[in-house]
């Protein structure tokens, strides 16, 4: 699957990626044979599995990018995937504001000692809201718990329950009411079959009643037929003045410059994988992840925890789960990662004791200006990220302590104070 990232030696460093994937099928790359040539495979139609795409002539098909650089850094820094697609289709989008939010499901609504039963129902949501405007976080999304969706039925399979009406017990129009009042506002997540069964009423009904997006899970797929669904949601979606994210998905091919309320896409191992397996997943994995997956777009990742223990002391957890690492590595991850709807995961007392809850609420969601200091794929990773006049930069390694010599030739002329959060 794209991107891929290959090593040239005594060259540099070269990524394949695919853009402008419109009423196309995905593409992926295969070894045929031990000569070390690859081939492109289509993803195939699910109605006819020996065709890949259907479509009148004339049709444009994708495009397929090489991109170079002698530094990894450089790939960083490039936003050819993204120039590569349509401009703009929404007007006037002053009304998407990306910003982080909380997700209860990753910690599978835990929490110490609340005078209410923790779940999918009114006091917890009301409880999340109150710790969103503590901290200014502005979005608190409604999701599931034990296999359970917010709006009723299993979560999967998807059995056609109603996505404008809230499960026993979960007062959907107090909660929308409560947030208003608490300067919060709602997301609501929900499988893609849902979506594809009530979009149609439900988003007009969002709107009205103060809804900021939607989180739209396990399409796992990503043939003509679920890319070509994805862009009629992404407009009636638009239409109706709601942000997406897109989880479960494959890989982005900058769709987002056409439809800036796409703030992100999954497409990763990310740290929901904690809560079953058993290895977890190792800080090098994140660094990874910020020089292979980041390339082709903003990606979606389970973030926020700042429990985190050496890998000796690390043992999966459904319920309030720990990661490996240490709390400023998770902190560097807000700006070494691409993500404009960030999640603070953990569960509000967690967020509460620590001390690193305040800057971590602080960093933003969006920027001005990209630079990328240190890159070497698979062991450390250090980005400088603008917002307004304010430079972050967070670095990353993976298993072993590393000193960096951080450029910063690129800030203009005068006097910075810095702020510096690292581990002891």
């Amino acid at each position: 699957g794209l991107p891929l990232l290959v090593e040239l030696p005594g060259i540099g460093w070269s990524a394949v990626l695919e853009a402008n994937l419109t009423d196309y099928a995905g593409m992926y790359l295969a070894r045929p044979d031990a000569r070390g040539a690859l081939v492109s495979r289509l993803s195939p139609r699910p109605d006819e599995p020996k065709v890949a795409v259907r479509a009148k002539l004339p049709h444009d098909s994708p495009w397929r990018l090489v991109l170079f650089g002698r530094d990894a850094r450089k790939l960083l820094e490039s936003d050819t995937v993204l120039k590569l697609n349509a401009p703009s289709a929404i007007e006037d989008p002053s009304w998407i504001r990306p910003g982080k939010t909380t997700f209860p499901w990753w910690n599978d609504y835990f929490e110490d000692s609340v005078p209410f039963r923790m779940g999918l129902n009114t006091g917890p949501a009301k409880y999340y809201i109150d710790f969103c405007a503590e901290y200014g976080i502005p979005y608190h999304t409604l999701d599931g718990v034990n296999g359970r969706a917010w709006y009723g039925g299993p979560i999967v399979p998807y059995e056609g329950a109603d996505i404008t009406r809230g499960v026993v017990g979960l007062d959907l129009p107090e909660v929308i009411r409560f947030a208003r009042s608490k300067g919060v506002r709602i997301r609501l997540w929900m499988h893609w079959q849902a979506a594809e069964r009530h979009m149609a009423r439900a988003f007009p009904l969002y709107r009205a009643w103060g809804i900021e997006g939607v989180m739209i899970d396990f399409m796992d797929r990503d043939d003509q037929e679920m890319v070509t669904f994805e862009r009629r949601l992404l407009q009636l979606a638009a239409d109706n003045h709601l942000t997406v994210t897109f989880h479960g998905v494959a890989a982005p091919t900058g769709l987002e410059r056409t439809f800036p309320n796409l703030l992100n896409s999954e497409a990763v191992l990310n740290l929901e994988y904690d809560k079953w397996d058993e290895r977890g997943v190792p800080p090098g994995h994140d660094v990874t992840v910020s020089q292979t997956r980041m390339l082709a777009g903003p990606l979606d990742y389970h973030q926020g925890t700042l429990r985190g223990v050496p890998p000796d002391r690390f043992a999966p957890s459904v319920a309030a789960p720990l990661v490996i690492g240490t709390p400023a590595r998770m902190l560097a991850s807000y700006v070494v990662f691409q993500n404009h709807l960030p999640m603070m995961a953990d569960y509000p007392s967690a967020y509460r004791r620590h001390p690193l809850t305040r800057a971590l609420a602080a960093v933003p969601a969006t920027w001005d200006e990209t630079r990328a200091l240190v890159a070497r794929p698979g062991e450390v990773v250090a980005i400088a990220r603008r917002s307004g006049e304010e430079w972050w930069s967070g670095a990353m390694t993976d298993q072993h302590a590393r000193e960096l010599r951080l450029p910063l030739s690129f800030l203009p002329t005068g006097t910075f104070r810095a702020e510096i959060y690292r581990d002891d």
